[in-house]
């Protein structure tokens, strides 16, 4: 009986968060709405930028070509990535790999996920070549990083 009770609270309890509003998609926060992870998700620069969902190839200084993140396959490599560990995507594959390889992260595992290890590198490089840390790749990210090239070995973009 006790078991049912608490099971019983426990789903009230679930179904009143679930009616908790969260504010507008676009709303800043506030002493009542601090920022939270949350909120970060909800107002996804995916909606506004474009998304990159490719790769393309891009020259490096050192020489050879690496993949590079691309709006699309052989698209402008003007495009964002943010966390997101539900899609798995190309662009984070290339991402992942100029991380892990190219800054010499090797925490960071290859495998099409944005999730917290590379969001986490991403702050890393940012912190590095003095860019706003918010985790979130982009074109001033792109320039700054270092790329691998099996070859030739590391350079940045030309």
């Amino acid at each position: 009986m006790i078991k049912a009770k608490k099971l019983l609270a426990l789903s009230a309890m679930t179904f009143a968060l679930t009616l908790v509003p969260f504010g507008p998609a676009n709303a800043a926060p506030s002493a009542h709405m601090p920022e939270t992870f949350a909120h970060t998700q909800v107002r996804s620069v995916q909606a506004s930028r474009g998304k990159c969902w490719g790769r393309t190839s891009r020259a490096i200084t050192v020489g050879g070509s690496v993949w590079v993140p691309a709006v699309h396959d052989g698209g402008t490599t003007n495009c964002y990535l943010e966390r997101d560990t539900v899609h798995e995507n190309y662009a984070v594959r290339a991402l992942q790999y100029g991380l892990a390889y190219g800054e010499n992260l090797r925490y960071v595992k290859v495998d099409g996920y944005y999730g917290g290890n590379t969001t986490r590198a991403v702050v890393s490089v940012q912190n590095l070549y003095h860019l706003d840390p918010d985790g979130i790749y982009g074109p001033a990210t792109r320039s700054k990083m270092f790329w691998h090239h099996n070859w030739y070995g590391n350079g940045k973009l030309k």
